[in-house]
C-alpha cells in the first residue's frame, strides 16, 4: 500500500520535531560562504555573519548554497524538455485514491486525489524549449500556462485552468535534473534536490532527500566530526541510489508527454486491454520499486 504525505505536511512534521533543538532563522538569505581556519563563515542578507563547522545545502533545485559554492546552476542542470504546474483544487470528480490524465501531443492535463480524497491536485505538463519568466511571480507563471492550454477544450482542461487561477497554492517550474560530479567542497555539502534532483515526475525527490540526510548524518557521527571523510562516504553510499532514481525521472518525462497522436492512441489502446494494462502496470511498479529500494541503509550508532 502506498501512503502519500504532502510536502507541506512533511515540512510541518520535521519542523515540530526539531524546533526546540535547532535555531531557525526566518526571512533571511545566505549571501556568501567563506572557509576560514575556524570554520565556514556564512554571511546573510540581514543577520550578522556566523561561523559553522559545516554548511549543508538542502535548499532545493535552485540551490543558493550550490551557486555560491560550486558555480551557476546551468552547468549542473539537465533539462528534460518539459514544464509543470501543480496546484490544489476541490476533488470535484470524486476521485477515490486515483488519478486521471488527458493527453494531446506535447501536453498533458491531470488531476489526482490527495489527503484521503478530501482534496485534489491539478497539474499541467507541456513540452517547450527554454522559457524566460520570473520564478517569484506566480501570476506571470499562471498566464504562461494559460497561453499554452487556453485554447484546449478537451476533457477538464478549462475547468482546471479556472481552478488554477484561484488555487491556494501554486508551483511552476522546468522539469529537469541536477547532475554533479561531486556534492561536497570543503565544509559545504549538498543534500536532496540541490545535489541530485530526479525531477518532480520521478516521485522520488523527497525520498532521496530524506535518505540522503539520514546517510550524511550517520556518516558524520561515525566519522566523529571529520567532515571530509563523512562527505566522501556519504557520496559513496548515495551516488548509485540517486542515479537509479534519476532514471525513473527520465522514463516518466518520456511517457507523460507524448509527441504524436499515434503514440497516444497506441498507449490508450493498450491501457484498455486488461492483460496489456496489467503487464504495463507491473513493469512500471517494478522499475520504481527497484529504484526506491536501491540502497541498503546502515544502522548507525
Amino acid at each position: 500500500m502506498d501512503i502519500e504525505i504532502m510536502r507541506d505536511d512533511l515540512g510541518d512534521i520535521l519542523y515540530n520535531l526539531t524546533k526546540d533543538k535547532a535555531n531557525y532563522i526566518w526571512g533571511d538569505s545566505i549571501t556568501a560562504i567563506q572557509e576560514t581556519e575556524a570554520g565556514a563563515e556564512v554571511r546573510f542578507a540581514h543577520s550578522k555573519p556566523q561561523i559553522f563547522d559545516m554548511v549543508i545545502g538542502a535548499d532545493g533545485l535552485h540551490s543558493n548554497v550550490r551557486r555560491l559554492t560550486f558555480g551557476e546552476e546551468a552547468q549542473f542542470k539537465r533539462t528534460l524538455g518539459c514544464y509543470i504546474a501543480i496546484f490544489t483544487t476541490d476533488n470535484y470528480l470524486n476521485l477515490d485514491h486515483n488519478q486521471q490524465f488527458y493527453t494531446i501531443p506535447g501536453k498533458t492535463v491531470g488531476i489526482y486525489s490527495a489527503r484521503d480524497n478530501t482534496e485534489a491536485k491539478g497539474l499541467f505538463i507541456f513540452k517547450s524549449g527554454t522559457l524566460t519568466y520570473d520564478r517569484h511571480d506566480a501570476e506571470e507563471q499562471k498566464n504562461l500556462v494559460n497561453s499554452v492550454f487556453g485554447n484546449e477544450m478537451g476533457w477538464e482542461t478549462q475547468h482546471l485552468l479556472h481552478a488554477m487561477k484561484d488555487a491556494p497554492d501554486f508551483y511552476f517550474d522546468e522539469i529537469c535534473q541536477i547532475q554533479m560530479p561531486t556534492w561536497s567542497k570543503g565544509r559545504v555539502t549538498l543534500v536532496g534536490d540541490a545535489a541530485y534532483c530526479p525531477s518532480p515526475l520521478s516521485g522520488q525527490g523527497t525520498s532521496l532527500a530524506l535518505v540522503g540526510a539520514y546517510v550524511l548524518a550517520g556518516e558524520l557521527k561515525a566519522a566523529q566530526g571529520d567532515y571530509a571523510k563523512a562527505s566522501a562516504l556519504y557520496e559513496q553510499e548515495m551516488r548509485t541510489f540517486a542515479e537509479k532514481n534519476q532514471k525513473v525521472g527520465l522514463f516518466a518525462a518520456e511517457s507523460m508527454v507524448e509527441n504524436s497522436h499515434f503514440k497516444i492512441l497506441l498507449r490508450n489502446w493498450m491501457l484498455r486491454v486488461p492483460f496489456l494494462m496489467t503487464v504495463m502496470f507491473k513493469m512500471v511498479v517494478k522499475m520504481i520499486a527497484k529504484a526506491a529500494k536501491g540502497i541498503t541503509l546502515k544502522e548507525y550508532d
